[in-house]
């Protein structure tokens, strides 16, 4: 984690939120239902817990990639129709998202309104999740995430996963960019 958020005062503790999968047309399905603003459970429960380590230590630190991006937007927005705001509450939150599927502006606008102290996305021109997936991508970017598809869980010799435009970990062949 320290090597990914390239940060050294990582808090000691934390919690993982994992989403299941039930396979690509059901995390499709719960994709497309997060990113049009309709709670899934996952988006509850993600949003529960944030409440409540705002309330027990002031302050969170969420980290998504992938759907997860979607996951968090849809549990800040969850948190603001209950009448949650970061900043009139006082609370410190920071958002990362590596290759997330959501909008980075609708995300950026929803995380500005709510008071998050740090919204920084990561992204690379060859990730159909947040290219197509989450309408971030010029048509140019779209075109060549749509041709890098098939690369997506691509595993290259010995298997070195640097040849997956999804994967974000340290030493892969793709440029990761931040907006």
């Amino acid at each position: 984690m320290k090597r990914l958020l390239g940060k050294d005062n990582l808090p000691e503790k934390f919690i993982l939120v994992h989403n299941q999968t039930y396979g690509f047309g059901a995390d499709l399905l719960e994709s497309i239902k997060g990113w049009l603003g309709i709670p899934t459970e996952i988006e509850r429960f993600t949003a529960a817990v944030v409440a409540q380590q705002l309330a027990t230590h002031g302050s969170v630190q969420l980290v998504g990639h992938s759907q997860g991006g979607i996951i968090i937007e849809s549990a800040v927005r969850n948190l603001s129709r209950n009448g949650v705001h970061f900043g009139l509450g006082g609370y410190s939150v920071n958002i990362t998202s590596y290759g997330g599927g959501e909008n980075f502006a609708r995300a950026r606008r929803l995380y500005t309104a709510m008071g998050v102290n740090d919204y920084t996305p990561y992204y690379n021109s060859g990730d159909l999740v947040p290219m197509v997936g989450g309408l971030n991508g010029n048509p140019l970017e779209m075109i060549f995430s749509i041709i890098m598809f098939p690369y997506i869980g691509a595993e290259g010799g010995g298997g070195n996963r640097s040849a997956n435009p999804h994967n974000y970990a340290p030493g892969g062949i793709w440029p990761i960019h931040k907006k």
